[in-house]
């Protein structure tokens, strides 16, 4: 009997359901999407149920694969983190996922702002709005027997078991001083810890799967579940960036630059992600970039995209090619619903210097440059904290399948870039390693590195290195110069 993992990266424009492998080779997949819901400027949200439904139906067909002789060993998660999916005793869902995007909480992190003496919650920090949700939907507060995010709840939908990944709890932590920090928020916010399930490791198995959710799934009831993790460590485990020092750029709808760092209690005054008890995961969040891409795909090449569909990268992989570093001095930022600290919200996409010069081709090609740019930042942030230099960096994520992107970002950031063999399925993949280890057919989250296949190594070219050193000094000196002017024209 051949065994499988079923592993699935919800994110947050839909659901890849992936079977691995014993030996954490992706063996088939699925794919669904949902709907963003946008009721104001500034809100994002999405129904849960739909998280629920499209993983479902890839379930089914990925299961609909399956021979007599092969059976899912277990089932594990990976998912968009930061959600807040409030539920009551009957197990209604009482408001629609408010995502991490979401920045309507500026008024409540200003509150917290002042409570704590600190300027670092902003309208999209997660306490902000939980805090949000309180003053403003009491009701849906009072009657919240628990708050999920997307990884505990699709959890429970499956096992009925309430229970919060050590990456996933934004309430609670094991090092007693950032327990202590998350306490004084939580305390500042008047937001009530019982509200939150009970914390466990990922690699921990919660439950087994219900007789109700295996029908809807297409699997056998009793089916091991495994607590599984947020999409960060998932994406760095599946793309074999899980021991210390390593780095993973991750390029899907938004992106961040990540590295695996002992932990430290000074770290939880900086973005990082719990990764194992000794370990966190340094987080270098960027808001837009597959986002900002198809944005400018869909103004420029909107007849080519229709047409081609996904194949109109391999187009633009050819038409780009002969544009020149720098895009002959155009200048984009990729701004397109604002940008994390240390930018904000008021962030828009800016076009700068163009000419009778440029056609179509450059201002993509200046929209992808920009992200690289501010991939840059990232990755001098990182280093800085690290306290050392990177010698390389593992790209993944739908951007990582573009050939010419990839080689433009080895050329910004002077370093080789490595592309994973499946690195549009990083997440499900090191979502499986939770189930892996789990069931002790891997020793820890790091094993898989050795599992992971190179497909492509883009080695930096020299010569582009002046070029885009002065087109990145033009660009981190745009957003002080332009702050003021996006202040006056968003009132």
């Amino acid at each position: 009997m051949t065994e499988y993992i079923m592993s699935f990266d919800v994110g947050t424009s839909g659901v890849k359901a992936a079977l691995v492998s014993l030996e954490g080779e992706l063996a088939a997949g699925a794919e669904r999407g949902y709907p963003l819901v946008t009721p104001r400027p500034g809100w994002a949200e999405q129904n849960p149920m739909d998280y629920w439904a499209a993983l479902c139906a890839c379930a089914r067909e990925v299961t609909a694969d399956l021979g007599q002789n092969m059976a899912v060993a277990g089932i594990s998660l990976c998912t968009q983190w930061k959600g807040i999916i409030p539920v009551d005793r009957a197990g209604n869902v009482l408001h629609n996922s408010i995502l991490w995007l979401d920045a309507r909480a500026e008024e409540e992190a200003g509150i917290l702002n002042a409570r704590l003496g600190t300027e670092e919650f902003t309208g999209q920090s997660y306490w902000a709005r939980l805090m949000w949700l309180k003053r403003h939907c009491p009701e849906v507060y009072r009657r919240a027997e628990t708050i999920f995010e997307a990884n505990s709840f699709l959890r429970w939908k499956m096992t009925g078991v309430e229970a919060m990944d050590l990456s996933n709890d934004f309430i609670r932590a094991c090092d007693p001083a950032a327990d202590d920090y998350l306490k004084r928020i939580l305390a500042a916010a008047e937001i009530d810890r019982s509200k939150f399930p009970p914390l466990v490791q990922s690699t921990d198995q919660v439950g087994k799967l219900t007789p109700s959710a295996g029908r809807e799934m297409g699997l056998p009831a009793g089916t091991p579940v495994f607590a599984g993790c947020c999409d960060i460590p998932a994406v760095a485990v599946g793309a074999g960036c899980g021991e210390r020092g390593m780095a993973h750029v991750y390029l899907g709808t938004s992106g961040w630059v990540g590295a695996v760092a002992e932990h430290k209690s000074a770290y939880v005054h900086i973005p990082s992600v719990p990764f194992r008890r000794e370990d966190d995961i340094l987080l270098f969040g960027m808001q837009s970039v597959g986002l900002a891409l198809n944005w400018t795909i869909a103004q420029f090449y909107r007849r080519e995209r229709e047409e081609l569909g996904k194949g109109v990268f391999d187009l633009l992989d050819r038409e780009l090619s002969d544009i020149p570093a720098g895009s002959d001095r155009l200048l984009a930022t990729p701004w397109l619903s604002g940008e994390l600290p240390p930018l904000s919200e008021r962030a828009r996409v800016v076009f700068l210097n163009g000419s009778a010069v440029h056609d179509r081709r450059h201002f993509v090609n200046a929209m992808m440059e920009s992200v690289c740019y501010t991939i840059r930042q990232r990755v001098e942030a990182c280093q800085t904290f690290l306290g050392r230099p990177l010698e390389e960096i593992t790209a993944v994520g739908g951007g990582a399948g573009s050939g010419h992107w990839m080689q433009m970002l080895a050329d910004v950031l002077q370093i080789p870039v490595l592309v994973p063999r499946a690195n549009q399925h990083t997440g499900a993949i090191g979502g499986a390693c939770c189930a892996l280890v789990g069931l002790g057919v891997c020793r820890d989250l790091s094993a898989l590195r050795q599992r992971v296949r190179i497909a492509a190594r883009y080695e930096p070219d020299r010569d582009h290195w002046e070029a885009y050193r002065r087109m990145y000094q033009a660009f981190i000196g745009l957003y002080p110069a332009l702050d003021p002017i996006f202040r006056e024209l968003q009132g």
